[in-house]
């Protein structure tokens, strides 16, 4: 397929149907893309970083758009997304950080993934009022009923944004890789935050979580490393695998009551957690779940914990205390591993198990 480039422009064979993947990946002499309309497929990263492009026309002959394909392109400023285009997924426009706006065709049915992270200039995402799925408030994208923030524009804004009333959900990866912001204010009616929805929201300080609340997501706020100020509203009753994960300046948590497990690797990488109260109804702690606290210097575990997964708390290094009741049978490899100092008693394993999952010693 004979593919070039005249004058930084992308020159394509006429008739064309579909773009190979990668097919301009990583060129640096492209500065404008004008896809013709015969074109109903682009393959994955056909586009991705292309330093110096910066014009992109899409025609709607092309239903989806998906596959990093034009991410990293970091001179990226002027987008044309025509009416046929139906998704937008993937990576697709991720770390176009020269982007200040973006209008969605009413023709879009879905959005997803990491569209638009770590696009830091980003400003405006506008969806005209035919689209029957989506709408645009305050230059940020909501579901049509604006029950859901899709995705948060940061360009532009600092300081602490307030989650306009009505909102019931806070999107999969709204806020991510953000780092225009200190503070979030939820609403009262938030009850879920997504998968990954501030995940590296690196300057994130303090959050306020509503009353209601019932579910914190998938690494929901994963690597917020300037995180200190939260506090979990005892309506909460799912927190999901690795949603604290690296949220290094946070120095105390009480779990909600209503939390009965502490799935993988939930407060992982906590460096200057000294306190977290787990609740009495708690009955499964798993593997790698408060990995390398080492500012834990306590923990009770309550009554009804049968098992510690395997690396559960490896590697805190000033835990002095950590009392077992008699509930717990199920001690997985090195749970306690790395402590300094050994815990009042450890549970001998079932005969029946043979999984090789018990600690024998320390």
């Amino acid at each position: 397929m004979d593919l070039a480039i005249e004058n930084g422009i992308a020159v394509f064979p006429e008739g064309i149907a579909e773009i190979p993947v990668a097919a301009f990946s990583s060129c640096k002499e492209l500065t404008a893309v004008s896809i013709p309309d015969s074109v109903t497929k682009i393959g994955a990263g056909a586009f991705f970083n292309c330093p110096n492009l910066e014009t992109v026309f899409i025609p709607g002959s092309v239903a989806c758009l998906g596959g990093s394909l034009f991410e990293g392109c970091t001179r990226l400023a002027h987008i044309t997304l025509s009416e046929g285009i139906e998704q937008i997924t993937g990576n697709t426009f991720q770390r176009c950080r020269s982007l200040r706006r973006i209008s969605i065709p009413d023709s879009v049915k879905i959005i997803s993934g990491m569209v638009f992270s770590e696009c830091d200039g980003l400003e405006s995402i506008h969806v005209g009022n035919g689209n029957r799925y989506y709408c645009s408030y305050d230059g940020n994208l909501y579901t049509r009923d604006r029950t859901e923030l899709v995705r948060f524009a940061p360009g532009g804004k600092s300081g602490s944004f307030s989650v306009p009333e009505g909102v019931k959900r806070i999107g999969e990866e709204a806020f991510a890789c953000c780092r225009s912001l200190k503070e979030i204010v939820l609403p009262h009616g938030v009850t879920d935050i997504e998968c990954s929805a501030f995940y590296e929201f690196s300057y994130l300080e303090r959050v306020f979580l509503p009353s209601g609340l019932t579910k914190i997501g998938l690494c929901a706020f994963g690597q917020c490393e300037s995180l200190a100020d939260i506090r979990i509203p005892e309506s909460v009753s799912v927190i999901e695998s690795d949603a604290f994960n690296g949220c290094k300046s946070i120095r105390s948590l009480v779990i909600p009551d209503k939390v009965t497990r502490i799935r993988f690797g939930t407060f992982a990488y906590c460096e200057k957690l000294t306190q977290i109260s787990i609740p009495d109804q708690v009955t499964l702690i798993e593997n790698d779940a408060f990995c390398r606290c080492k500012n834990l210097f306590e923990i009770r575990i309550p009554g009804k914990v049968t098992a510690i997964g395997a690396h559960a708390f490896v590697m805190c290094e000033n835990l002095v205390s950590a009392e077992l009741p008699d509930s717990v049978t199920i001690i997985g490899a090195m749970a306690f591993g790395g402590m300094l100092y050994a815990f009042p008693r450890q549970p001998s394993p079932r005969p029946e198990d043979r999984s090789g999952a018990y600690l024998h010693g320390l």
